[in-house]
């Protein structure tokens, strides 16, 4: 489990449930604090991995996270 991100708590839930599944969590250095990035090493049901990224952003106020590619 990661640590708790400031203002970022259903991120760090979705990252904490990912881990719980067994996904291979890495932070990404921000460039910009206030916008967490997190690359996620997910296995699927044929033994490939591949890379997803998630990070978070405040809009107007409000936590969002979003998924990359």
């Amino acid at each position: 489990m990661i640590d708790p991100i400031p203002n970022f708590p259903r991120l760090t839930a979705e990252i904490n449930r990912r881990i719980a599944e067994g996904v291979r969590v890495d932070r990404i250095v921000p460039i910009n604090p206030e916008n967490p990035r997190f690359v996620l090493y997910v296995r699927d049901e044929f033994g490939r991995e591949y890379t997803q990224t998630i990070g978070g952003r405040i809009v107007n106020g409000v936590e969002r996270y979003i998924y990359g590619g």
